[in-house]
């Protein structure tokens, strides 16, 4: 099993990551928290990692840090959350911030990460709100608050949704309403979440 991966990335997307290690790219899925810190295509990465075993095929998803992959682990073990609906979660929160809404009971907000339905995140603060309470004040990791190109950043945050699952319509409505409400040197990934936390 892969626990964790340095060497050089090769591409990224706000999704997916490739990091050559000994000579082997190895291709990870990975959060928006992820993706928006990670240097540009060239430089070293370390990730750590998770590995998913399926029927068909063998996902490896990457994590910036402990935090993230504990998070992504817990979720996994309820019921009804896969690896993509706990990439969701993870993308669309912080982990302190995931922890804090599931220990407070805050499943409506839970709700509105894509395909999260009411029954799961109803499941969510039933089954890990004993875990919450312990991690939400232990994870400690505030967003990122590094600018980006102001010049791409609605096609950037619409490019985001679109890859999650929404419509061009549903997409480039919410990225310019969160462009709109969020400060200006706003990071990507932090756009992303507003935009998601916006949409009923």
């Amino acid at each position: 099993m892969y626990d964790s991966f340095r060497g050089r990335l090769l591409q990224k997307t706000l999704t997916h990551a490739v990091v050559e290690a000994g000579g082997v790219g190895y291709a990870l899925e990975i959060s928006l928290r992820t993706a928006e810190r990670l240097p540009a295509p060239g430089g070293e990465v370390f990730l750590l990692a998770h590995q998913k075993v399926q029927e068909d095929r063998h996902r490896l998803f990457g994590f910036v840090d402990a935090v993230e992959r504990e998070a992504f682990r817990e979720l996994l073990a309820v019921s009804g959350v896969g690896p993509s609906l706990a990439l969701s979660l993870v993308s669309a929160h912080e982990p302190d911030q995931l922890w804090s809404l599931i220990r407070d009971g805050q499943w409506k907000a839970l709700a509105k990460s894509r395909g999260i339905g009411p029954k799961i995140a109803q499941r969510l603060c039933t089954e890990l709100k004993d875990r919450a309470r312990r991690l939400a004040t232990t994870a400690g990791y505030g967003a990122s608050n590094r600018p980006t190109d102001d010049s791409s950043r609605l096609h950037d945050v619409a490019g985001a949704l679109l890859v999650l699952g929404y419509s061009d319509a549903q997409a480039y409505g919410a990225a310019e309403t969160a462009l709109k409400k969020e400060p200006a040197n706003t990071a990507l990934a932090d756009l992303v979440r507003s935009a998601l936390q916006g949409m009923q």
